[in-house]
């Protein structure tokens, strides 16, 4: 290694004149390089970045590694510089690509003149030492985490789309189920959002108890011969074991949710049998009763039936409009914070539940409009919050005995530098274990007893209020306990079964 420059001294003495032969036994790759790019020193880390041998004289030059080959140039042009006075000697680091050996490899870069700090000593070698790390694991994870995130935004961007999309076919099913209410009900005159559920029932059970009789008197109606006639011997079996099915419809059909279409089944059978019929063989007046009763109660379980559908597309379409929030709120340009009252968002929060508690038969009942109450921040976040505890409140709520309807509370309260907003309902337990182990906060996370009677949930409802309250220096609690203060023990089959008084708090700082 005794490279020199038009008869210069040996490198390694210019190093030691330079006051920096230390940098040689840096744990990292040297190399020192002209102007051009001639390699004319290589520590041993440096030789094995490169692919160089361990001894020997160098040739080649820095260039040859480059993945962009005039990258040298411009490191030296900027390294070479004027430099402020009283500036440090550290100089600009970069992240090089290098190619070896087919392979790409990144690396910090580090390129600086070899001056000397001595007086008088030479000022300018016309040589550069390079000081480069490998980074490329770090470097590739980081590319690969970038374009990870730009697919994210992209993908959230199109989940937004695909979910509004989604929502507007919601309104036009909505619609759609609405119109077909009406159409299996007219008397109702369009205000089946009104119409109560124990009515419906009450309704449906004597158009069962019309269908028995009718059934009984058509399978009664006529001689054994014109029966046979009529319809083979195991069709009227069937029809036959029906009746006691019809006649005690609720004991035999102990799940509620499950009559409906059980009724509508039943009836299906009774006007398929009537359908098959050999005409001329049965008394027409007999048939025609038994077709009247079925045809009404069969429309009136696909009424109810559709009733429910509808509750359940209003409650989807709410849960979408929530996650699709929830999901672009990241992309969206942020709103600016602003004071605002308490009573607005709540009032928002109720009309924009209205179709949804109407649909499920759940009254909102705000017991005290605390008007002059503010809060300071995201208004558009603390609204979708608000609207995510009393969605959950009313799609969890069971009817209260010695009530007409279900019915939810929420309540104002204001201390001395924070305000609580409390919802309050009568249901679906949540298990304290659940509570305290912080669970009901995860981020999908359902509650055991959440899925009461089929209900749907993203899961996300309480995460998304729990982050936007801690977002504007607040907190959210939630405590469950049974309704009627029961002393059973909780570890007993039938604990959670009764009804639980399921308070959730939001509490936020006072807007001063």
């Amino acid at each position: 290694m005794d490279a020199t420059d038009n008869g210069r001294q040996p490198l390694e003495r210019l190093l030691d004149e330079l006051g920096t032969a230390w940098l040689m036994d840096l744990p990292m790759s040297i190399y020192v390089a002209d102007t051009e790019g001639n390699l004319v020193y290589c520590n041993a880390e440096g030789r094995a970045m490169l692919g160089l041998p361990e001894e020997g004289q160098l040739s080649g030059s820095i260039c040859d590694y480059h993945a962009e080959p005039h990258r040298h140039a411009e490191l030296v042009e900027r390294a070479a510089g004027p430099r402020e006075p009283g500036a440090r000697s550290a100089h600009p680091k970069d992240v090089v690509k290098l190619e070896v050996a087919g392979r790409d490899v990144f690396v910090e870069h580090y390129l600086g003149p070899l001056r000397s700090s001595a007086a008088g000593s030479a000022a300018d070698r016309g040589l550069y030492v390079g000081c480069m790390v490998d980074i490329t694991e770090d470097h590739i994870a980081a590319q690969r985490a970038e374009s990870l995130q730009d697919t994210v935004r992209e993908l959230t961007f199109d989940i937004g789309q695909i979910l509004h999309a989604n929502t507007a076919t919601l309104v036009m099913v909505n619609q759609t189920l609405l119109a077909a209410a009406r159409a299996l009900e007219p008397e109702l005159e369009g205000n089946d959002d009104a119409t109560r559920p124990e009515d419906l029932a009450a309704g449906m059970g004597q158009m069962a108890a019309r269908l028995v009789t009718a059934l009984g008197r058509m399978l009664e109606a006529g001689d054994p011969d014109r029966r046979a006639n009529a319809l083979p011997d195991d069709r009227w079996e069937k029809l036959e074991r029906l009746v006691p099915m019809l006649a005690n419809y609720e004991e035999n059909i102990p799940v509620p949710e499950m009559r409906i279409s059980a009724l509508r089944a039943i009836t299906s059978e009774v006007l398929g049998a009537i359908r098959a019929m050999e005409p001329g063989h049965m008394p027409k007046e007999v048939v025609r009763d038994t077709v009247r009763a079925a045809e009404d109660l069969e429309r009136r379980t696909c009424f109810m039936d559709t009733l429910a559908t509808r509750t359940a597309v209003i409650q989807m379409d709410t849960s979408l409009a929530a996650l699709r929030d929830f999901i672009t709120a990241e992309i969206r340009t942020d709103d600016p914070s602003q004071r605002f009252t308490v009573a607005s968002i709540i009032r928002e929060s109720i009309a924009h539940l209205a179709e949804f508690s109407r649909a499920a038969r759940v009254e909102v009942v705000w017991k005290n409009r605390s008007e002059d109450v503010e809060v300071f921040g995201n208004r558009r976040d603390l609204l979708r919050a608000i609207t995510n505890l009393l969605h959950n409140a009313i799609k969890y709520s069971w009817k209260r005995e010695g009530y007409d309807a279900p019915w939810i509370s929420i309540e104002v309260f204001e201390g001395e530098n924070e305000v609580s907003i409390q919802i309050e309902n009568w249901g679906v337990p949540v298990e304290q274990a659940e509570v305290e182990a912080g669970l009901v906060f995860g981020m999908g996370y359902r509650g055991k007893r959440s899925k009461d009677r089929g209900r749907l949930g993203t899961g996300i409802g309480l995460t998304d209020s729990q982050r936007v309250a801690n977002a504007h220096r607040g907190s959210l609690t939630i405590s469950s306990k049974p309704a009627r203060g029961s002393s059973r023990d909780p570890g007993e089959r039938d604990y959670y079964r009764q009804p639980f008084l399921t308070r959730v708090r939001m509490t936020l700082p006072l807007a001063v």
